[in-house]
């Protein structure tokens, strides 16, 4: 595998983004950073997007960086700097027993989310992940990916990813 340097995560909300963003920040010693904690504010509300895009191009102008998140406005600027993006192809199934795992079950505090947010549960959420298409996402990112074609786009499906994770970490 090559030694990437500017790589993508991206997938529905439970997939594991996070997790496999700070795996791979480790291995190739790179920053990670998590959009929606760079982005959003106060109990998950987005920036102004003139500062969102501020924010986005700092970060993507940097040579060597791991970034969790979509937010497709600013996605094909990010594709044109990137090497690698890994989409997480997860089912519902096991995405939203995750979610209400992290938000029942966990205090801690969770450095992919805004500084502020507290930990709660809205039904705007659950609908968006329930709602989530990720057939439809990664059809709409494999047309993205091609008219940049020094990207490498994976797709990781359940159980996957733990296996990809392993095989990166013998190398």
């Amino acid at each position: 595998m090559a030694n990437w340097q500017r790589i993508c995560v991206i997938g529905g909300s439970g997939s594991g983004k996070s997790t496999l963003a700070a795996a791979l920040g480790k291995k190739y010693s790179l920053p990670v950073y998590h959009l929606d904690r760079e982005l959003l504010h106060g109990q998950f509300e987005p920036l102004p997007m003139e500062e969102q895009q501020k924010r986005h191009n700092a970060m993507i102008a940097a040579d060597r960086w791991v970034i969790d998140g979509s937010y497709k406005k600013l996605l094909d600027d990010r594709l044109n700097r990137a090497q690698l993006v890994v989409f997480l192809h997860i089912s519902r199934f096991k995405t939203v027993p995750r979610i209400l795992r992290r938000y029942t079950h966990s205090e801690q505090r969770n450095d992919a989310v805004p500084k502020e947010a507290k930990n709660s549960l809205s039904w705007k959420f659950i609908r968006w992940c329930l709602l989530y298409s990720r057939r439809k996402r990664f059809s709409d990112l494999k047309v993205r990916c091609q008219r940049y074609p020094h990207v490498t786009l994976i797709a990781l499906k359940n159980g996957s990813v733990a296996n990809w994770l392993e095989q990166i970490r013998a190398l």
